[in-house]
C-alpha cells in the first residue's frame, strides 16, 4: 500500500564516491605491491600482490553494480535493479576463490624453488607496510558506510581491503622470519598462508552473497516484524489493533525489503477504517526496514476473537 524511500540520489552518489576512490586507491596500492615484489622476488609479496589485482577488478565492478544499482524499477525489473549488487559480491568472491588458488600453488612452488632476493627485504618491507596502513583505513570506513547505507557492495569492498591488509601483515612477518632466521622457507610459508585465509574470505562471501540472491530469510528482521504485528494485536486502541495475522513473508532486493502479510480485522469495519489499520502497520514496517510492505486485509472469521467481541 506505501512504500517508502530508500535510495535517495544523493546517497546514491555518495556511495559510487567511496567506490571510486577505492578503485583509484586499489590501483595504487597494486603498482607499490608491483614494486615490493620487483625488489625482493617474494613469494608472499607475489601472492600479496595476486590479491591486489582481485581488489582492482572488484573495484571496477563495484562501480559498475552501483550505477546499475541506482536504476529506478521499470516494465521488466519491477523490483528495481538491486539484485546485481549480490551477483558482483558473488562473483568477486569466485575471484578471490581463484586468487587462493593460485597464491597456494605459488606458495607449494617456492618450498622448493626459492626466488627471495634477501638484500631488498627491508625496502620490501617499508613500501608492503604503508599498503597494510592505507587497506586498512579504507577497508573500514567502506564497511562503516556500507553497513549504515545497507550495501553490499561496499562492504565486500570494505572486507577485500581489510583481508587484503591482513594478507600483507602475513607476508610482512614471513619476511621478517626470513630476516630473522636466514630460512628463505618462511617467505613460501607465508604466501600458503595467505592462500588459506583468500580461501576463507572468499568462501564466506560467496555464501553471504548466493544467500541473499536466492531470499535467504534473515532471522532478525523476521522476529522484528513479528514483534511489530504481535504488539498490534495487542494494541488497546481501534486505529491499531489486528484481530491476528499470518502469511508472512520478506526478502530483500538489493538493499530494498519487501514484506508482505494477511491480517484479519472486525468484519463489521468498513473498507476505509480496514485500510486504514493496516496502512498503520505497512508504515511502521517501513520505518523500521526501508522498503515496501503491503497488508492483505480478511475478515476475522474466530468467533471466539475478543478483539471482535469488543468491537
Amino acid at each position: 500500500m506505501g512504500r517508502h524511500d530508500i535510495g535517495p540520489a544523493s546517497t546514491r552518489r555518495h556511495e559510487r564516491t567511496l567506490a571510486a576512490w577505492a578503485f583509484a586507491l586499489a590501483i595504487i596500492i597494486l603498482g607499490v605491491k608491483a614494486t615490493a615484489w620487483w625488489f625482493t622476488r617474494s613469494t608472499a609479496l607475489w601472492s600479496d600482490a595476486v590479491e591486489s589485482i582481485v581488489n582492482v577488478i572488484a573495484g571496477g565492478m563495484a562501480l559498475a553494480s552501483l550505477a546499475w544499482a541506482a536504476r529506478p524499477a521499470d516494465k521488466t525489473h519491477p523490483y528495481g535493479h538491486g539484485r546485481i549488487e549480490f551477483v558482483t559480491a558473488a562473483f568477486e568472491g569466485g575471484m578471490v576463490l581463484l586468487a587462493a588458488a593460485a597464491i597456494g600453488i605459488r606458495g607449494v612452488e617456492g618450498l622448493f624453488v626459492p626466488t627471495l632476493e634477501t638484500g631488498m627485504i627491508g625496502r620490501g618491507l617499508w613500501l608492503a607496510g604503508g599498503t597494510a596502513v592505507a587497506n586498512a583505513l579504507m577497508g573500514a570506513w567502506l564497511m562503516r558506510r556500507g553497513a549504515r547505507h545497507g550495501s553490499i557492495v561496499l562492504r565486500a569492498g570494505g572486507v577485500h581491503l581489510l583481508t587484503d591488509a591482513g594478507s600483507t601483515l602475513i607476508g610482512i612477518a614471513a619476511l621478517v622470519l626470513v630476516k630473522l632466521t636466514g630460512q628463505p622457507m618462511w617467505d613460501s610459508i607465508g604466501a600458503i598462508a595467505l592462500g588459506i585465509g583468500a580461501l576463507i574470505a572468499g568462501i564466506r562471501l560467496v555464501r553471504e552473497a548466493l544467500g541473499l540472491l536466492l531470499d535467504e530469510s534473515d532471522a532478525a528482521e523476521a522476529r522484528l516484524i513479528q514483534e511489530v504485528l504481535t504488539r498490534r494485536t495487542q494494541a488497546q486502541s481501534g486505529a491499531d489493533r489486528l484481530c491476528s495475522f499470518h502469511k508472512i513473508r520478506h526478502r530483500h532486493v538489493g538493499r530494498e525489503h519487501w514484506i508482505d502479510f494477511h491480517v484479519q480485522l472486525p468484519a463489521s469495519l468498513d473498507i476505509s477504517t480496514a485500510h486504514a489499520i493496516a496502512k498503520h502497520a505497512e508504515d511502521e514496517l517501513e520505518s523500521l526496514l526501508p522498503g515496501t510492505a503491503t497488508a492483505h486485509v480478511e475478515p476475522c472469521v474466530d468467533p471466539a476473537c475478543a478483539r471482535c467481541a469488543r468491537g
